[in-house]
């Protein structure tokens, strides 16, 4: 485990290049739009001040794209996972497997930590476990037992039915 601070260094270089011009440009983007939230992704302030989305941008700069990547992977570090919090039970019990059955989407995942742990620890659970996030994202992710799916959580959800999904709360505030 490496030390805390590393995670929190790992999200200040990623974010200052980001996340400096935004501020510094909000006050202008707040007068200009009569300090309304926009109800646009596209409208954001992050993509009126640098022009591109917070994952657009990082696309385009693979060394922040890395740095978030790492912080989003430690960014559980030492706390308690969900799976260990919610009632898994009431999920799996009387839970028939079928081959074409989902049992949990990840949305907004990132590369699949929160999944790895989660299959690590239920090896037998019934049904498909899949990671959902941009595809760029998810294009180089091999983890055994996920299935990764390219998708952004601002489209509509592919996939229907009484399946659990886990919506990264860390991602909902971009």
């Amino acid at each position: 485990m490496k030390h805390p601070l590393y995670y929190h260094a790992t999200l200040t270089l990623f974010s200052y290049d980001l996340t400096v011009p935004t501020l510094t440009k909000l006050p202008e983007y707040l007068r200009e739009h009569n300090y309304i939230n926009p109800e646009e992704y596209s409208s954001s302030p992050m993509k009126w001040a640098v022009g591109q989305s917070q994952f657009e941008w990082l696309a385009k700069n693979k060394r922040h794209q890395a740095l978030f990547n790492s912080y989003m992977s430690s960014r559980r570090e030492g706390k308690p996972n969900w799976f260990d919090v919610y009632p898994l039970a009431s999920l799996v019990d009387g839970t028939v497997s079928h081959p074409d059955s989902i049992f949990l989407v990840d949305i907004g995942g990132n590369q699949g930590h929160d999944l790895g742990r989660f299959v690590a620890q239920h090896k037998t659970i019934p049904g498909r476990v899949i990671l959902q996030d941009l595809p760029k994202i998810v294009s180089g992710v091999n983890r055994p037992s996920i299935e990764t799916m390219g998708y952004s959580f601002l489209d509509p959800q592919p996939i229907k039915g009484n399946t659990p999904f886990h919506l990264n709360k860390q991602n909902v505030s971009n």
